[in-house]
């Protein structure tokens, strides 16, 4: 039974490569050729196509069924510091798929997702990429997340910093999410991904199955209350009684 299974778990993680690969690729072609000819005005359509038309395909596609909590703590025209835990690559499709339809956020990405075929064409256009190596790249990042911020777009972050391979619920937390929250002045909004790991075993080359997964989304906490210390404490504490759930 469980070669069976394994079987299975393989054959569908080929499955969900491939229609991700299709949907992005068709994403990447709209992205470049709407921001080529319409330029920055272009932004708030690709990132409507990318959270709301694409990712939910893909899980619906590949048989995630996401349901989520909390949708009605992310008002309209707002923009917020999201942050979740990151446990699978499917994780950057999971999260715009929970968020209400009229909001939008940009992720805060390495400099070197741009680099990637077709995917660092939506990363270029939609991601705020840093070069953590470079001042000068930090102080852009920096002016164009404080625009973006202003605009009612929020930033989306994993503070954990890259996928938990490992057995525990989640790594240590990097303190950047909840800087740029106080640095920003505007709320944090704590989204917890609960179910992923039995979605995806990050440890396996081709695992993938089909099936239930929740998000949590809780009410936005003022960061002018808290110490980075504090928020990171409160933000760890909340996405552990999720997944102790």
């Amino acid at each position: 039974m469980a070669i069976l299974s394994s079987v299975f778990r393989g054959i569908w993680a080929i499955y969900t490569y491939i229609i991700i690969a299709l949907v992005v690729i068709v994403s990447s072609v709209i992205v470049f050729c709407s921001s080529l000819i319409f330029g920055r005005k272009a932004i708030k359509f690709n990132l409507y196509l990318c959270l709301h038309i694409s990712s939910p395909s893909i899980l619906l596609l590949t048989g995630i069924m996401l349901k989520t909590y909390g949708r009605e703590n992310i008002e309209p025209k707002k923009g917020y510091v999201l942050v979740s835990n990151h446990s699978s690559y499917m994780d950057i499709f999971a999260n715009p798929t929970s968020v209400p339809l009229h909001h939008l956020f940009t992720y805060l990405a390495k400099a070197e997702l741009g680099k990637t075929p077709f995917f660092g064409v939506i990363a270029r256009n939609l991601a705020v990429l840093v070069n953590r190596k470079s001042m000068e790249s930090r102080k852009k990042s920096f002016i164009y997340m404080k625009s973006v911020l202003n605009d009612g777009i929020s930033v989306f972050l994993y503070p954990e910093g890259t996928r938990n391979k490992t057995d525990e619920p989640l790594l240590p937390f990097f303190d950047g999410a909840f800087k740029l929250a106080k640095d920003m002045n505007v709320p944090l909004v704590v989204c917890t991904l609960v179910n992923m790991k039995k979605r995806n075993n990050i440890n396996k080359i081709l695992d993938m199955c089909p099936g239930r997964l929740y998000c949590f989304i809780e009410e936005p906490i003022d960061v002018n209350n808290y110490s980075v210390v504090e928020l990171k404490q409160m933000t760890r504490a909340k996405m552990l009684e999720r997944l102790a759930q």
